[in-house]
């Protein structure tokens, strides 16, 4: 489910973490093009982490419907994993002050989210 893709996020969000903090530094030579780009990527890794999430969130609640009963439960597991890592995101890309459509669309997702999540959890001895 793109652990690589995973992997790669958690490095550039250090990254832009680094870089947001500079930005914080009283007497910093940064120009105000460079302080928007930062900031720029510093919404963009989280919003990305989010919608990766969210797809295999997707990806594996139709998977359920298809998968061994014996892994079942492990399909559950990394959802409620997704799900925790998709808030997670959502709270970093708030924290980034991003458009009103952005936060109409991550909520409207987080809606699908909970939606997936609140079925798993009210049928524990079900396929999904």
């Amino acid at each position: 489910l793109g652990s690589k893709l995973s992997l790669d996020l958690a490095v550039r969000d250090e990254k832009a973490f680094v870089a947001l903090e500079s930005t914080w530094k009283k007497g910093n030579s940064l120009t105000k093009e460079d302080k928007l780009r930062i900031k720029a990527e510093a919404l963009a890794v989280p919003s990305e982490l989010f919608a990766h999430c969210f797809q295999n969130i997707i990806i594996l609640d139709k998977f359920l419907a298809y998968c061994s009963k014996n892994i079942v439960s492990d399909a559950k597991v990394a959802i409620h994993i997704l799900a925790g890592s998709a808030r997670a995101s959502y709270q970093t890309v708030l924290v980034n002050r991003p458009p009103a459509e952005i936060v109409e669309s991550l909520q409207a997702d987080m809606l699908k989210i909970q939606e997936i999540e609140s079925k798993l959890l009210a049928m524990p001895n079900e396929r999904n």
